[in-house]
């Protein structure tokens, strides 16, 4: 089986546009489409910011599982 390695683009319809080599017969053929992930400067997020949330001192508090959830072995 014949491989061909072109680059192919995409419109913003996500259609996909492709030239092939003229050797290639007339016809339906069965395609596989790899896509290399590479991120575009464009593409490209901000990261998330959270904000903070004071709570105040806290006095001896503890955040165990088995305060969460009891000691039924969750």
């Amino acid at each position: 089986m014949p491989t061909y390695n072109t680059k192919a683009k995409v419109s913003p319809d996500h259609e996909l546009e492709v030239r092939l080599p003229t050797e290639l017969a007339e016809g339906e053929y069965s395609v596989v489409i790899q896509v290399n992930h590479q991120l575009r400067p464009h593409a490209l997020r901000t990261p998330l910011t959270f904000g903070s949330l004071h709570l105040g001192a806290l006095r001896g508090e503890t955040f165990r599982r088995e305060d969460t959830y009891g000691d039924d072995g969750r």
